[in-house]
This record gives structure tokens, C-alpha cells and sequence, in this order.
């Protein structure tokens, strides 16, 4: 009797070198092509020593998952930035898997504690080997450990400098989003 092969492996969880999110969606999950789930992208340097162990365990995987499928599975969970050369990882999970958020002390961040792109984190996810669209290897997220948090536009980083130009006439948010004080002027009294 032939031995059976398997579309799909579940592999081991991981927990992935420290980088920065990119386009996560991890308090609210992402609809793109019909499908919705959670899921980031986190960016590894690309002289990260735990990168290159990361590598050789999803390649690992790979390997022998090909055996249980009888396809090979040459699709990886990253792509090398051209610019750069960092990693770029993908993760996922489905509506019923939310993953679970945590700071360093494996304490549980709280849903309504944005998640924002720039956030410094480690996933935790498992290797998962799958032979349609081309076989390949992909993460399934699990859960994510956030050593520094971005929680909005102006969390961090630089200020821009003050320079010569253009210059606001309302300084003060006491204005109304037209620029008017408040005021009903009336049609009749519009400049136009």
C-alpha cells in the first residue's frame, strides 16, 4: 500500500527574530481579495544572527514536510528587501484565531491598545507547510511580544525643523475646520 501524502504540515511555533511591524493588523483584522484575517509583516535586519537560524529551521521544515507531501514546497514566509537587504516576514491567522498580544513581562495588552506600523515585536507563530498555489511555507500567527509600542501618527520619532514657507493663518485649534472662528456669516455676506 502506497503511503499516504498530506496537502498541508503543521510544523513546530516559532518565535521569529525582533523587528518592526509593518501593516499590522492585529487589534482589527484586514479584509484584502475577500479574505479577512489578522496578520503583519515585521522587518529583520539582514545581519540578524537569529534571522539565519530562523531560515534553516522554516527551511528544515520545508524539507520534510516535502517528503509527507510529495511536492516540493520552494515558497518561503519572507522576501529579501532589494534596497536594503532586511527581511520582510509575513504572519497571518483567520477570524478565530486573534492573536494574543503581550509586552515584555507576558503581560496581555489590552484590544483597544493600537497596534501601529514602527512597533518593535517578536511573533510567535507556527511553521505551516501547504502545496496549493505552488507549495510553500507560511506563519501562522499566533501571538506577538511588543518591546516598543507606536500607538499613533505622532508616537516618536523626528520633528520637522522650522523652516522658510508657507505659514498657516490660524495657529490655535480654536478655529473650525473651514478657518472661520465660529461665526455664521450668512450666504450674503461669503467673499464669492
Amino acid at each position: 500500500m502506497a503511503e499516504k501524502k498530506f496537502n498541508n504540515v503543521y510544523g513546530p511555533k516559532k518565535i521569529t527574530p525582533k523587528g518592526v511591524l509593518v501593516y499590522p493588523h492585529l487589534n482589527k483584522p484586514d479584509t484584502y481579495e475577500g479574505k479577512t484575517q489578522y496578520k503583519t509583516k515585521i522587518r529583520v535586519a539582514a545581519d540578524d544572527s537569529d534571522m539565519a537560524a530562523f531560515i534553516v529551521t522554516c527551511d528544515e521544515f520545508a524539507k520534510d514536510a516535502t517528503e509527507k507531501c510529495g511536492k516540493k514546497l520552494s515558497k518561503r514566509p519572507w522576501i529579501i528587501e532589494d534596497e536594503t537587504g532586511d527581511y520582510i516576514l509575513s504572519a497571518h491567522s483567520n477570524l478565530d484565531n486573534k492573536p494574543v498580544l503581550k509586552d515584555t513581562q507576558k503581560n496581555i495588552i489590552s484590544d483597544d491598545t493600537p497596534v501601529w506600523g514602527g512597533s518593535v515585536a517578536r511573533l510567535r507563530a507556527t511553521i505551516f507547510g501547504y502545496t496549493g498555489l505552488g507549495g510553500g511555507v507560511t506563519l501562522l500567527l499566533d501571538s506577538v511580544c511588543i518591546y516598543d509600542l507606536v500607538t499613533g501618527a505622532n508616537a516618536g520619532g523626528e520633528e520637522f525643523p522650522d523652516e522658510e514657507g508657507y505659514v498657516t493663518s490660524t495657529k490655535d485649534s480654536s478655529t473650525d475646520a473651514d478657518g472661520s472662528d465660529g461665526e455664521d456669516l450668512g450666504d450674503d455676506d461669503l467673499p464669492f
